[in-house]
């Protein structure tokens, strides 16, 4: 699909149950590291949209660091995410 026919960038995220395996079967799964846990937090403008992903080091400590491991970005008038 040429960049120009793009109308639509979707980010949607879910929990993968026992996902790993099945990531092969998927083309829609475009991101996945089974090995993390943590959220996204998304940030809206007239300019862009953000989502970063943020993981936690360890679930099993209330106060464990957290971090931006990936951040998506649509910049408004250009088709497409971009990895940032």
């Amino acid at each position: 699909m040429a960049q120009e026919d793009l109308d639509l960038v979707l980010h949607l995220g879910d929990y993968v149950y026992e996902g790993g395996p099945m990531i092969q079967y998927n083309p829609h799964i475009k991101f996945f590291d089974g090995d993390r846990r943590g959220y996204v937090r998304c940030h809206v403008d007239r300019d862009q949209f953000t989502a970063d992903l943020r993981m936690v080091s360890t679930v099993s400590t209330p106060e464990a660091p957290e971090s931006t491991f990936a951040s998506f970005v649509v910049e408004n008038g250009k088709p497409g995410a971009q990895y940032d």
